[in-house]
């Protein structure tokens, strides 16, 4: 039988390793290429944070260096899902209403919504700046 104090720190070490996975999802990768031109990519079910996350990373990469970052070339692709996310806000909004009066309806996931993959291609060039 488990004492409380193993559970504990059974139940602590899962948070942490959750929070670390979390964290990791939400960072981009970088990869540097020729002549100093890197791609960094991103995967979210919202296609604003992808890019906002691809965004964060290059700027990331480039102030290590002391510079501010130039984007030469940005792809994004949509992989998954049955339905666009338009479409899905659009239900999740009427599901919320529904809600509201007492119905219950599902929540369209993100196994629906499916993935956007973007792909950045920059340089870091100049001296930083800051964006704040």
């Amino acid at each position: 039988m488990l004492s409380k104090f193993s559970i504990l720190v059974v139940s602590l070490l899962t948070i942490g390793c959750a929070t670390t996975s979390e964290k990791l999802a939400r960072q981009g990768i970088v990869i540097p290429g020729q002549d100093g031109v890197y791609v960094a990519t991103s995967s979210s079910t919202d296609k604003r944070e992808a890019l906002q996350i691809a965004l964060a990373s290059a700027e990331q990469e480039c102030k290590k260096q002391q510079k501010s970052f130039v984007v030469l070339d940005r792809q994004s692709e949509k992989v998954g899902g049955l339905i666009d996310d338009e479409t899905a806000e659009v239900v999740n909004v009427g599901t919320k209403v529904a809600m509201s009066v007492g119905a219950w309806l599902p929540i369209v996931g993100d196994d629906l919504k499916g993935k956007t993959n973007v792909d950045l291609v920059f340089k870091c060039s100049g001296s930083y700046v800051s964006s704040q």
